[in-house]
């Protein structure tokens, strides 16, 4: 037919198509959103060094921990090991949950606070070296306070570590970590060891209180963790930075989320709910 025979006989030119082809994709370009693509006005964002003095502290902050775990913490007769055996069953049974609890702190809430684009990497790195401070921290904090308020020579002992003492560990830097949500982006690690140092003091204290002089049960850490870490961390972050100044470094910007963060946020929250049961029942 004459329509054939007229597209049979057109020229192709390639120059045109390839023309045509670079318009095409520069509008798809500029018309498709980029899913990971950060908040607007945020092409300031500088690459930054950590200062040398965070190293010093948190070496002196070690060094310190290794000198009073010398000086006041020794294993309990009932880790002795005895013709191969260990005497005590309860290293076998609570280390298990002390895994488990292990791997809340550091990779649960490791991979939570990646929740703000800029300091998704820091959050990560932050969490490693404070929950690793605080650890060590609550060991003796938590085996001073018991001491005193449980009295009658308490102290002309050293303190006696189990397996038990490695949980609620966890337990304290897991409150730390809490109250950390509420200060990311605003202070740096140097900041959050200080904050930690105090609030593990405090919550010694308020442990000490809750389940030596009133005989409460707090098994999930509802009251003792969770509570007093988010109450913690608001009162930090309401008297570091008042609502005021939040509103104008434009807070919201900096630490909005992408597809990324949320991702890995939401890994955090599926290794803290799969080993829940783990936290709950470690001391039970």
């Amino acid at each position: 037919s004459k329509a054939t025979v007229s597209v049979l006989n057109c020229s192709f030119d390639p120059r045109a198509t390839s023309d045509r082809t670079k318009m095409t994709d520069a509008a798809v370009v500029s018309t498709e959103p980029v899913p990971d693509q950060a908040p607007a006005n945020d092409d300031k964002t500088v690459e930054q060094t950590i200062p040398k003095y965070v190293a010093v502290v948190f070496g002196l902050m070690q060094f310190l921990m290794l000198l009073f775990f010398g000086l006041f913490v020794e294993y309990s007769d009932d880790l002795a090991v005895v013709n191969e055996t260990v005497k005590d069953f309860e290293l076998s049974r609570l280390y298990p949950f002390f895994q488990d609890v292990h791997v809340m702190v550091f990779i649960g809430f490791g991979f939570l606070m990646t929740f703000a684009h800029r300091y998704s990497m820091s959050a990560v790195g932050f969490n490693f070296l404070v929950a690793a401070q605080m650890l060590q921290w609550t060991i003796l904090s938590n085996g001073f306070w018991h001491r005193a308020f449980k009295g009658h020579g308490a102290f002309d002992k050293k303190i006696a570590m189990t397996v038990a003492d490695l949980v609620t560990a966890d337990f304290g830097a897991a409150t730390v970590l809490i109250s950390m949500g509420a200060m990311l982006g605003k202070v740096g690690p140097v900041q959050l060891l200080l904050m930690g140092f105090f609030e593990i003091l405090l919550y010694s204290i308020n442990e000490s209180i809750g389940v030596i002089e009133y005989q409460a049960v707090d098994m999930g850490g509802s009251m003792y963790v969770h509570m007093f870490g988010a109450f913690f961390g608001v009162a930090c972050s309401s008297m570091y930075m008042p609502a005021s100044r939040v509103a104008e470094l434009d807070a919201k910007k900096k630490l909005g989320a992408t597809r990324t963060t949320d991702t890995f946020a939401m890994i955090g929250t599926l290794f803290l709910w799969m080993f829940w049961p783990s936290f709950n029942g470690a001391l039970a």
